[in-house]
């Protein structure tokens, strides 16, 4: 900058010096603008002006103020050369050219012009020596700000990544806090729509906080509940010991579930479902409860009202249980009531044989001796006795009542059959005749396997349908039953040749009480028996008839496989050492018969008429085993079996009795009694049944 300057400065004095030469002997040149320029740079020079003029482009140069004191004096002192110069040049201009001093003026504008030059260079020195050493400090001043400017650049990166870093997780913080607000107003916004109470308390129980459903259910507002305790709800219907019960399981950190009956702000009760949660702070310690409950008051008043109409439905259901009951005996009985002129039509027959050859016998001692006739007559005697018993356990089956849960058995269908039609032959046959008609009973039975079905509930199917075959021919006819096996199940078709069904009788014949009969003949049930019991067991029946062409009962029964048959193990004779037995038995005859049974086995028997000396000659003798009738005058055989055992724990007692079967229902009742047995009682059947329990108790 100083060099320019400097350059300037020469090249404007000498222009001016040759100007002023030129000027001086009269050519027209522009001296007083070159002196206005010199008058200007004389300016710059001495106050630090504006700017010099570049005479070549006009353009004005900035001039900086001097940076030291000694280039400013030596700008100073080249200012004072300056305005000397412009003075002695105006002074030359104006001298007349013949003037004598003129040569010596010009000499001295040449010796200012040296001057300044010199002092120009001098200057122009200072400034490249004071530009050299600033340029060597702005250049380390520049080092260290480039380095400055790196190490600030490499901290501002590092600064903007971490802050890129915090920037991210304070994004995901606010990210968070914002789910966390919207959850605590979700949670919030539940537990003011909630239909169920919730209320906040202390641990005191006093209420800090309760929502619109706690205010709209109880009545109270949320100001008259909170800063009470929970007993403002207290209804009186509990006692102590059951909040003593709640407050002790908050309390152990526990949550409390129940029904609470509580007590609205107008008196009312209400059932409350109430859950109490304890809550706790970070140390786990409990700080507030909070309750929350759902009126069931509604379903309080169902169930009471369900429980009031089930008991009702088990009061009616009992009684129709119990008219059920009486109903299928009435027509059992109905059905025995059918049967009674055959069977005394049997009876009578099965008596005939013994009264007549006993008859024979006692008037006619001599047939005696003839052992073959005498053995005959007995053996006939004998058997028309067997008969009778059969007969008479025959209709006990149909009599006795139904239990609740008959027992299944693997029952041989076809077997049933048989027995069935012999059971009722008495109506089919006897009664048929009398009425001067004739109906026979075909059977058609294959070999069937066994079913699972209670035996008695199964021959009250078969009396029926055949019962009701029988009614259907009032001028007689033919009854056919068959038996086979039909895929998974067991078919049984019970067919007659009688009038037949219309087919309004056969889309109604299985209702209870509907019967084309005269009520005096019937009471409808007997069909509507027959279904319940095979739908009861799971199986079908269907019924095919038509008007004047017979009917036909088809009745499919689940087929179960029978178990595997085992080896019958070989009968081995019984050896019975003689025992002392004491029998109890008040008819005559049978304690004789009973007598004879024993002795002839060899044993020694004791005989007693009635309860009471049955027990007292126990308690003085000695027996191996009593034997006592089940129904007695002044104690009966299960009361004196009760009182022996409590005596002799290990005395084995056999039961006999007419009513057998009844008893044998009733076992559980009889806890005293070894062994049942049925009247008549035969000598290998008295037989078994001491051998039986003489080896019980390994006597």
């Amino acid at each position: 900058m100083v060099i320019n300057i400097t350059g300037l400065q020469r090249m404007l004095i000498q222009k001016n010096f040759k100007e002023i030469l030129l000027a001086f002997h009269g050519d027209e040149v522009d001296y007083q603008s070159t002196r206005r320029i010199l008058m200007e740079n004389l300016g710059a020079l001495a106050d630090g002006g504006p700017a010099l003029i570049n005479l070549q482009t006009g353009e004005k140069i900035n001039i900086p103020p001097a940076p030291d004191r000694t280039i400013k004096a030596k700008l100073n002192e080249q200012a004072g050369l300056l305005n000397e110069w412009i003075k002695q040049s105006d002074e030359f201009i104006k001298l007349p050219k013949d003037d004598k001093n003129c040569l010596a003026k010009q000499k001295e504008l040449e010796i200012l012009a040296d001057k300044f030059l010199a002092l120009a260079d001098d200057s122009t020195r200072l400034f490249a020596r004071y530009t050299e050493n600033k340029t060597s400090v702005l250049l380390t001043f520049y080092l260290v700000l480039t380095v400055f400017i790196m190490l600030a650049g490499i901290f501002i990166f590092w600064l903007v990544s971490r802050l890129s870093i915090y920037s991210e997780d304070l994004k995901q913080k606010v990210n968070e806090l914002n789910q966390s607000r919207l959850h605590l107003q979700k949670l919030s916004n539940t537990v003011e729509q909630s239909a169920d109470l919730v209320i906040i308390t202390d641990k005191q129980g006093v209420i800090e906080y309760v929502n619109p459903a706690c205010e709209k259910i109880t009545g109270y507002n949320k100001e008259e509940m909170v800063g009470q305790t929970t007993r403002i709800l207290k209804s009186g219907q509990h006692d102590e010991l059951f909040y003593k019960n709640i407050w002790e399981t908050v309390l152990a950190g526990k949550v409390y579930r129940g029904i609470v009956i509580n007590k609205k702000k107008d008196g009312e009760l209400y059932y409350e479902e109430k859950i109490i949660t304890p809550l706790k702070n970070s140390q786990r310690q409990i700080t507030n409860f909070v309750s929350t409950g759902r009126d069931i008051t509604w379903r309080v008043k169902i169930e009471e009202s369900m429980e009031d109409t089930n008991r009702r439905l088990r009061e009616a259901i009992n009684e129709l249980k119990t008219a059920q009951k009486q109903i299928i005996q009435q027509e059992r009985l109905r059905a025995l009531g059918q049967m009674i002129s055959g069977v005394s039509h049997d009876f009578n027959n099965f008596l005939m044989p013994i009264l007549g050859f006993s008859e024979m016998i006692l008037l006619n001692p001599d047939i005696c001796d003839d052992k073959e006739k005498s053995k005959h007559y007995l053996n006939l005697i004998h058997t028309s006795a067997k008969d009778a018993a059969n007969l008479i356990k025959r209709l006990r089956d149909l009599y006795r009542p139904r239990e609740e849960v008959d027992a299944f058995e693997e029952v041989n269908l076809s077997q049933l059959v048989e027995e069935a039609v012999l059971l009722t032959q008495p109506k089919w046959k006897q009664q048929a005749q009398v009425n001067g008609m004739t109906i026979n009973i075909k059977t058609e039975l294959q070999q069937i396997p066994l079913i699972s079905f209670s035996p008695s509930e199964l021959k009250q199917v078969l009396i029926n349908l055949i019962f009701n075959a029988v009614d259907a021919m009032p001028k007689g006819g033919v009854i056919t039953i068959k038996t086979l096996t039909e895929e998974n199940y067991i078919k049984l078709e019970v067919g007659d040749t009688g009038l037949g069904m219309t087919e309004e009788v056969k889309q109604r014949c299985f209702e209870p009480f509907f019967s084309t009969k005269d009520s005096t003949e019937g009471s409808g049930l007997g069909l509507a028996l027959v279904y319940s019991i095979v739908t009861r067991y799971q199986g079908k029946i269907e019924v095919q008839s038509e008007p004047g062409s017979g009917t036909t009962f088809i009745i499919h029964l689940p087929l179960k496989a029978a178990p595997e048959k085992e080896v019958p193990a070989k009968k081995i004779e019984i050896v019975l050492t003689p025992l002392k037995i004491l029998v109890v038995e008040d008819d005559p005859i049978v304690r004789e018969i009973l007598n004879l049974y024993l002795t002839a086995d060899g044993h020694l028997v004791d005989m007693a008429v009635d309860g009471l000396e049955g027990l007292e000659k126990f308690k003085g003798g000695k027996y191996d085993l009593v034997i006592t009738d089940g129904s007695m005058p002044k104690m009966s055989g299960d009361k004196l079996a009760t009182l022996i055992k409590q005596i002799s724990p290990r005395m084995p007692i056999i039961l006999i009795s007419g009513f057998s079967d009844v008893l044998n229902d009733i076992k559980k009742n009889l806890s005293d009694v070894d062994l049942v047995i049925s009247k008549p009682v035969s000598l290998s059947k008295l037989h078994r049944a001491v051998a039986e329990v003489i080896k019980k108790y390994g006597k």
